[in-house]
């Protein structure tokens, strides 16, 4: 929300912030359930956008020897038998899923029963896709990333339900940008705050389902650069992925990035959410064009499939022109890229 910072740096009057709570976007009726036993499964909630596809290979990499600093993985995924095609120098969009513990302590926190039953209808200004079924778990581990960075509108509704002065005013602050909110924000922000961490450090504001669907945004896909080529893999997705971790400093707390968390934990066999996405890269028309790559890390995953592309062609009796390829790795003995 730049707005505040726009009047001030005009020399505007501030508009006065809405102190009213906004009518509900959604209907949500609740019915008793059990978490083992939600309305729909959890497979048959589909992302718009995505196709489910099943995963081959889960292979780590990279040493897992302690004090090794990165997880580097080989995913495949199956796409024979399924509406997905890809070119060389796509990449694959990967739709993550909170871990169900996490989410069912956040149910805890908001003092949320994770088994009940939901029915979602969307009134007007709703803006996040979701199914018209699910649990209560089911919401936060697949739709609501209520482990993502929260902007400041976000601080700004939510104030409207804190029911402590403290802490509305806390909030106000954030975004009327105060100096007492600059400094809250920007020590947030320095810690990586998700919507969960900001909705337990203001304990007093509870927004009820029907606003929280409509104030945490769903879900959105990671993409990464694949790492095959069709005409050598016509049948499957091939990715070359890092971990994405870091500690937050004010706590110590190790915490791992939503996607790639999720994708490490899964097992071949599982279905996962994805897309193919157009790349900025594209290989010359003529085959025997020179290609030089450069990559550092999984920059390598696209010149991989470019390399796997010319081998291919070259296999087939066409004429390839020369490939360079410029990579650095940490450690030259240990990383299998």
């Amino acid at each position: 929300n730049w707005l505040p910072e726009l009047w001030t740096a005009l020399g505007a009057p501030q508009v006065p912030l809405q102190r009213e709570v906004p009518a509900p976007c959604y209907r949500i009726d609740v019915s008793p359930g059990e978490v083992g036993a939600p309305p729909v499964s959890d497979e048959d909630i589909v992302p718009p956008g995505a196709t489910p596809l099943t995963l081959l290979t889960n292979k780590l990499l990279t040493p897992e020897c302690i004090g090794y600093d990165r997880d580097i993985r080989h995913y495949e995924f199956k796409i024979a038998d399924t509406s997905i095609s890809y070119k060389t120098g796509d990449s694959l969009a990967v739709w993550p899923r909170n871990a169900a513990d996490r989410a069912e302590e956040v149910c805890e926190m908001l003092g949320l029963d994770a088994g009940q039953q939901l029915r979602i209808v969307p009134l007007e200004g709703a803006r996040n896709w979701c199914p018209q079924e699910l649990s209560v778990r089911q919401l936060f581990t697949h739709v609501l990333d209520i482990f993502g960075k929260p902007n400041k509108k976000f601080f700004d509704t939510l104030s409207l339900f804190a029911k402590d002065e403290g802490e509305r005013r806390a909030l106000e602050g954030i975004v009327a940008s105060s100096e007492e909110g600059k400094a809250l924000y920007r020590d947030l922000v320095h810690d990586y705050a998700n919507h969960a961490d900001v909705l337990r450090r203001f304990p007093s504001a509870r927004p009820p389902l029907e606003h929280l669907v409509n104030m945490i945004p769903t879900l959105k896909p990671r993409s990464y650069s694949i790492a095959s080529s069709p005409l050598m893999h016509p049948d499957r997705i091939q990715l070359c992925v890092v971990q994405v971790d870091w500690t937050v400093e004010s706590t110590k707390e190790f915490r791992i990035g939503e996607a790639t968390g999720y994708m490490k934990q899964q097992q071949p066999g599982t279905l996962l959410m994805c897309a193919v996405r157009q790349s900025a890269i594209v290989l010359p028309k003529d085959p025997r064009d020179p290609v030089i790559m450069a990559g550092m890390g999984t920059g390598l995953a696209p010149w991989r499939a470019v390399t796997q592309e010319r081998a291919s062609q070259k296999r087939k009796g066409m004429e390839v022109g020369p490939c360079m390829l410029f990579y650095g790795a940490r450690y030259s003995q240990s990383e299998y890229l």
